[in-house]
């Protein structure tokens, strides 16, 4: 685990790596904040932009046109987007202004946020679908080794999983674990003495699903021969990652 631990500091290297993806940005074309692409904007949408907005434009993504009203960042250039269409722009943002989309890119029929927090780069995956942006999942510390995938359905997360750090978010794939001790008993809760009865012994091979925010301990996926899956946790000393 300790090797494990080590890809953490290529965290600042690989993060700059990972912004330069198989991804295209939309051209944009600039807009005053009274008027674009031929329609005058609404008032509400001017005051979201008088409110911290220094840049308007327009931009073609996934076959729809949208205004978009994005900060002035060094880092995080967040933006609101509002649908235009043959008869004028939308007054209601794609998505809450709350939930902006930073330093968008787009990979085929999805939109990908980045954005960086704690040090950290994130990203949201969304599908765009008759004008509705979904959000998919959030893939969480990308560039730092191993990446946390959580789904959302119906924007509430659902579910799960530890990945390798794949350059873009379709080439991420879920690891596995193998136990390297002698026996580990197994764990209801990212607290050691939280125990269950269950137990696994070396060579025990299982997926990953989550992880402590202090990196000591694991949620696993434990493939019992029934066919029945065992959900638990274990301490991250008691396994190592599987090379295959």
């Amino acid at each position: 685990m300790n090797k494990m631990k080590l890809a953490t500091l290529k965290r600042n290297f690989l993060a700059l790596l990972f912004l330069i993806s198989f991804t295209t940005l939309a051209d944009e074309t600039l807009c005053s904040k009274d008027y674009c692409d031929g329609f005058l904007v609404p008032n509400n949408i001017r005051n979201m932009i008088n409110d911290g907005y220094e840049k308007t434009t327009s931009a073609i993504i996934i076959g729809r046109k949208y205004l978009i009203a994005t900060t002035n960042s060094d880092i995080n250039k967040c933006s609101i987007l509002f649908l235009i269409t043959a008869n004028g722009i939308n007054e209601n943002p794609v998505l809450p202004e709350k939930k902006p989309i930073c330093n968008y890119s787009v990979n085929k029929n999805n939109v990908i946020s980045s954005w960086k927090d704690e040090g950290k780069w994130n990203e949201d995956i969304y599908q765009i679908s008759n004008d509705k942006w979904t959000l998919i999942f959030r893939d969480a510390c990308v560039g730092c080794g191993m990446i946390k995938r959580t789904y959302f359905k119906e924007d509430v997360a659902n579910e799960t999983e530890i990945l390798n750090d794949g350059s873009i978010y379709s080439e991420r794939t879920p690891l596995f674990g193998i136990v390297s001790v002698e026996k580990t008993t197994l764990l209801n809760s990212p607290i050691i003495t939280d125990k269950k009865k269950s137990y696994l012994i070396t060579g025990d091979r299982f997926k990953l699903l989550d992880m402590s925010d202090n990196g000591l301990f694991y949620k696993i996926k434990y493939e019992i021969k029934s066919g029945k899956a065992l959900i638990a946790w274990i301490t991250a000393d008691d396994f190592s990652l599987d090379g295959k």
